[in-house]
């Protein structure tokens, strides 16, 4: 296992991105539990300790609750979900069915967000298909392609989204965000172009999800500023701002929360400072006295409440899962066991899905191997 001191920008890449779907597959099977009485009846008693199959059922699963025809909750006999989306898939909808959220998925295989992921590497490498991200050997190479690029990524990937969403037997995951079927129903349903389609409820969508996709092209945008060799001397200073507008390009895809912007920047920020050197605690810890947590985040207090075993279980609200992003970084990211990080995070259950992406993707920048 190398680290920031000597691995190269590409292998950082291509480390950010493998980070984030091994995490997100790992995390899959608890991705939003919030009884941890139901943790060990679902998983044992020592919880997830690799990938494995969701469970069928999961007891209280808001999937039941979930509208079919768009965003957040309602009826279960609308035409979005399993025929524009998601297809075949709405039988798993039905009210107190209480099916798993990811119940097709195999073990290992990331979520839709995580997938979608892939389709936007594909584009930054310029031939919007899907990279390689089983072989890291392919995974590499397609990294060393895609950092030169990034001009126009938005746009080829608004419609390589479109594409993938709407074709049958693209993916296989039995659910999607509010941010996507929102964006569909806009588009499909009522015929809004798709680059006005993207929206808000002003509830789910201004989650811990909105920053997966931007993970790429804000990792991207900061090797291209010169950051990735590692040991950069002296304080790395701030992301660039180049980075943060890409990713909020990338991010306006889908979702229109503009407002979310000083996360985008807090989590562009975790990438800059390890790009350069600097360790996942030490930039957890710099990153939690700035913006948008300066004087409200007390990051060694919050540590020192919880510690294996206790992790905090926090829900998509960006606020609180940021937070809790940050504790797993200063409390694990210095492991050379990337594992221990990540298994953490996958039993703490909640919104573990998007912020273990997120967390993959920073320990994937500074760890390789």
């Amino acid at each position: 296992m190398a680290s920031a001191s000597n691995i190269g920008a590409v292998e950082r890449v291509a480390g950010a991105l493998y980070g984030a779907l091994i995490a997100d597959a790992l995390a899959m099977p608890a991705h939003w539990v919030y009884r941890t009485g139901l943790m060990p009846q679902l998983f044992g008693a020592d919880g997830i300790t690799g990938f494995r199959a969701p469970p069928e059922r999961l007891p209280g699963s808001i999937l039941s609750l979930s509208s079919t025809s768009g965003g957040g909750r309602g009826k279960d006999d609308g035409g979005l979900v399993g025929d524009v989306i998601l297809h075949g898939k709405r039988k798993y909808w039905a009210r107190g069915a209480d099916y798993h959220y990811h119940v097709s998925l195999a073990a290992g295989e990331p979520t839709l967000e995580g997938q979608l992921l892939t389709v936007l590497a594909g584009c930054a490498a310029g031939d919007g298909s899907r990279s390689d991200s089983g072989q890291v050997e392919g995974l590499e190479a397609w990294a060393e392609d895609a950092a030169s690029a990034g001009s126009g990524l938005a746009e080829r990937f608004r419609e390589a989204y479109v594409a993938f969403m709407t074709t049958p037997g693209s993916h296989n995951d039995t659910y999607a965000a509010t941010a996507h079927r929102m964006f569909f129903a806009n588009h499909v349903l009522d015929g809004v172009p798709a680059v006005e389609a993207a929206d808000d409820d002003r509830h789910n969508v201004a989650a811990i999800d909105a920053l997966t996709l931007p993970t790429l092209p804000m990792v991207l945008a900061c090797v291209a500023a010169g950051g990735g060799g590692g040991g950069r001397a002296g304080d790395p200073g701030r992301v660039p701002e180049a980075a943060v507008e890409a990713g909020m390009a990338v991010l306006g895809v889908t979702r229109n929360v503009p407002y979310i912007r000083p996360y985008v920047a807090a989590y562009g920020q975790l990438l800059w400072l390890t790009l350069n050197g600097v360790a996942p605690s030490a930039a957890a810890a710099s990153v939690a006295c700035d913006e948008p947590f300066a004087g409200r985040f007390d990051l060694p207090a919050f540590a020192a409440l919880h510690g294996p075993g206790r992790e905090p279980m926090a829900a998509c609200y960006i606020d609180g899962a940021f937070r809790v992003l940050l504790y797993l970084l200063y409390a694990y990211g210095d492991d050379a066991d990337v594992s221990v990080a990540l298994l953490a995070n996958a039993n703490a259950g909640g919104e573990n899905v998007a912020r273990g992406s997120c967390l993959g993707a920073v320990l994937g920048a500074w760890w390789t191997g």
